[in-house]
């Protein structure tokens, strides 16, 4: 798993921060943080334009 740091605010918001990339995310929950900043650091598949 890359370097992350998390975070956690007085008000419960999860900040997690990919210090690889210098991207960072907030939600409600670790779990769901973890997921948001997955889909933003995995490099994109080939994507296709119908058209």
């Amino acid at each position: 798993m890359p370097a992350r740091s998390c975070i956690r605010t007085q008000d419960g918001t999860v900040i997690l921060i990919d210090r690889l990339t210098g991207r960072a995310v907030s939600a409600p929950d670790r779990k769901t943080a973890e997921a948001r900043l997955s889909r933003l650091v995995e490099p994109a598949g080939p994507r296709s334009r119908s058209g």
